[in-house]
């Protein structure tokens, strides 16, 4: 469910100067009180290590869909090492 945060806080004020457009600050804040189950708004630390935290995630399941694919292929004999 989204919510929108208050902007006239100093926490927005203060992500919203490091996200630098409305969108991608209300974006963290929901996604970062989704997964803490929180209402609160995240402080500049705890929002950056969220989207540092995600960015890893992503790379990571990048890296082993691209594994799992090349062993399928390889698997059906379709590329070889």
């Amino acid at each position: 469910m989204a919510k929108c945060p208050n902007k006239n806080t100093a926490e927005y004020i203060a992500l919203l100067e490091v996200y630098k457009t409305d969108l991608i600050t209300t974006n963290v804040i929901n996604s970062w009180q989704e997964s803490t189950d929180s209402e609160a708004i995240p402080t500049v630390v705890e929002a950056a290590l969220y989207v540092k935290d995600r960015k890893a995630l992503n790379n990571l399941k990048q890296k082993e869909f691209g594994q799992a694919l090349l062993n399928n292929l390889s698997r059906e004999k379709i590329i070889h090492n």
